[in-house]
């Protein structure tokens, strides 16, 4: 059943769930709740097609700390979410980044790895990826299995990869027909929520306030809500929902918004092999429906022995070098002598067999990396965001050592050169957050450290969770949304067996 708000005047069911967005995360819940006796409402704030007036509703301000891309990209307010406008790249997150590590505080996550695994071979099938997830026989037959011939051999790197969908899966197009005609499943589509309403103790939703553009409004009600509203918008609406408490919803410790944690990512330096060497760049196709990527990244053994954090290193064209990096390594390349380039080509223009480096880390959890709200409001006055993205000198000599060590490892083995700052600020000038937000309704074990507990009910509430890469202690190196599916997921089965 579907409806459009901007035709409605108030919906006087009561339902059992009511999950606020569909993207991915809303959508898995719907269709993982539907037919389990449950009654299921999934509001929507756009509808099936793109609307300008809706996405302004995403814009907010970059205010102190690292460069950022703008609020309103790298997310899309419409049916299906953001899944609107992704990659597609699919990979579990690592065991480690589910450990508490000694050298990283509020590490660790409340729930273990093989505790989410089945999730995750369930969750391939939502984007389409085939299945077992894990089955390394899917690779090609290729003698090359790593990223860079002979380097997994130093312990120190390893080579991971990702698949992707072929035709990347848009959860609106794949699952809008399913949730339209779904008898146990009721979309509101056009459904801005603006507040969520507690009880006069606080341990209750009681109400969830819905704004439409052509300003319809009205009340919805739920035994239980499900905030699916991504990494930044969860956050928002929690810290706009006063009506009880001025510090927002599940933030008595000033906790909300807190700990952002997008991925740092940079294209920065260019590695040049040695003729012949083979290395794997791009896509492989591995079927008709499916292709890998292979990456490098740092050995457990290593990452906790040097105090290093997740990374996810891939070799790009050149083109993908900022011209002023491409420069200045050329005249290095040609300034050496031939005794320590003789294994190189030898040109007037740039090396053949030379790749930029691409670089994506995970960062420490960081209390001052924040959302909050700005004094200016959107069209629905509901305060706009204000994004302070900060990393921690630790963030920095992680991702600077972990160059230098690639450097140094790629000349110790006669493999090539690595051009790069070595004083690390042309590097950190580079650092840019935008996607994959992450953090800002922490999981923990306590209110003290989080927003959320091991199953995403928020502390204190007795019918309100969050199902977002919000929850996510620490936001690893791998792509969110096949974890969001897997969590989803799980969420969903801890909803039907009558939590």
């Amino acid at each position: 059943m579907h409806y459009d708000a901007n035709e409605m005047n108030q919906i006087s069911e009561n339902f059992d769930v009511c999950i606020l967005g569909a993207g991915a995360a809303g959508i898995v819940l719907a269709c993982e709740l539907e037919n389990s006796g449950l009654s299921v409402c999934l509001i929507e704030s756009g509808g099936f097609d793109p609307n300008s007036e809706t996405q302004a509703l995403y814009e907010g301000l970059i205010g102190d700390g690292l460069q950022h891309a703008p609020l309103d990209w790298y997310r899309t307010r419409l049916f299906g979410g953001s899944t609107n406008c992704w990659g597609g790249s699919c990979l579990p997150y690592d065991k480690i980044d589910f450990e508490k590590r000694d050298y990283i505080p509020l590490s660790g996550w409340p729930i273990a790895y093989d505790s989410l695994e089945p999730f995750y071979h369930r969750a391939a099938q939502y984007v389409k990826i085939g299945k077992p997830i894990f089955d390394k026989t899917i690779i090609p037959n290729t003698e090359l299995t790593e990223v860079i011939e002979s380097i997994a051999g130093t312990g120190d790197f390893v080579t991971k990869y990702f698949r992707n969908n072929i035709s990347t899966v848009n959860f609106g197009v794949t699952y809008r027909e399913r949730i339209v005609e779904s008898e146990t499943i009721t979309l509101i589509t056009n459904a801005n929520v603006t507040e969520l309403i507690t009880s006069s103790d606080k341990s209750t939703i009681t109400g969830i306030k819905i704004k439409t553009l052509k300003r319809n409004s009205f009340v919805f009600k739920a035994n239980k809500v499900i905030i699916a509203m991504g990494g930044l918008e969860t956050a928002r609406l929690m810290l706009t929902s006063t009506s009880q408490d001025e510090k927002g919803i599940g933030n008595e410790n000033d906790l909300v918004g807190r700990y952002y944690s997008p991925h740092v990512s940079f294209n920065h330096g260019i590695v040049v092999f040695k003729p012949g060497l083979e290395v794997s760049e791009g896509y492989e196709k591995i079927n008709e429906q499916t292709m890998i990527r292979r990456f490098l990244s740092l050995s457990d053994t290593r990452m906790k022995e040097s105090h290093l954090l997740n990374c996810k290193i891939t070799l790009e064209p050149l083109s993908s070098v900022p011209e002023n990096d491409l420069t200045g390594v050329i005249s290095q390349y040609l300034a050496k002598e031939d005794a320590e380039v003789e294994f190189l080509s030898r040109l007037t223009g740039p090396p053949r067999n030379a790749y930029g480096v691409q670089a994506i880390f995970e960062q420490i959890p960081n209390h001052e990396s924040r959302i909050r709200l700005d004094e200016s409001e959107d069209s629905l006055g509901v305060p706009r965001l204000l994004l302070e993205h900060k990393i921690t000198d630790h963030d920095k000599r992680s991702y600077l050592q972990t160059y230098e060590l690639l450097s140094l490892t790629l000349g110790r083995l006669g493999l090539g050169r690595l051009y790069y700052d070595v004083s690390g600020e042309e590097l950190f000038d580079q650092i840019t957050g935008r996607s994959h937000h992450t953090g800002t309704t922490r999981m923990a074990i306590n209110s003290t450290e989080g927003v959320v507990d091991a199953n995403c009910k928020v502390f204190g509430y007795d019918n309100l969770f969050v199902s977002s890469a919000s929850v996510f202690p620490t936001p690893s190196h791998a792509n969110p949304t096949f974890t969001i599916v897997a969590m989803a997921i799980r969420l969903a089965g801890y909803i039907k067996n009558g939590h």
